[in-house]
């Protein structure tokens, strides 16, 4: 399992594409992106990581962005898979507004947390993928 893991790389992207192959150029159609933050799980080897049918560079112009699980501490690390931790600003566009959550959660529950309004500024410090 590696983080992905933007702390030296510094990018302002949300994550690394995925590609086809081992080059860099040879990028995942329709495009797909490992989150910076999340947690990926493959078999790395020759600069690269296999996840499924698809690879991560483990390092992008010197840097490296995947860094094995276990080098990583632990209050970085999402608490869920398919989360990631982070710090991202959101404008609530739902005209009806918004309850957030206090924690992540796998499965569909009532919100446990304030109201957001449609207009409204909120900063997300642990976001997750659905689907």
């Amino acid at each position: 399992a590696y983080f992905v893991d933007n702390r030296e790389f510094k990018a302002d992207s949300d994550g690394i594409g995925y590609r086809g192959s081992q080059d860099l150029d040879d990028k995942a159609v329709p495009p797909r992106t490992a989150l910076w933050g999340t947690v990926v799980h493959g078999v790395a080897g020759d600069g690269w990581c296999r996840v499924g049918a698809y690879y991560l560079p483990m390092s992008l112009t010197g840097v490296r962005v995947l860094t094995p699980k276990e080098e990583v501490p632990s209050s970085l690390l999402p608490k869920l898979a398919g989360f990631a931790r982070g710090d991202w600003e959101y404008i609530c566009v739902d005209p009806q507004g918004v309850v957030t959550h206090l924690e992540p959660e796998e499965a569909e529950s009532k919100a446990t947390g304030q109201a957001v309004q449609a207009g409204e500024l909120i900063r997300i410090c642990e976001r997750g993928m659905v689907g």
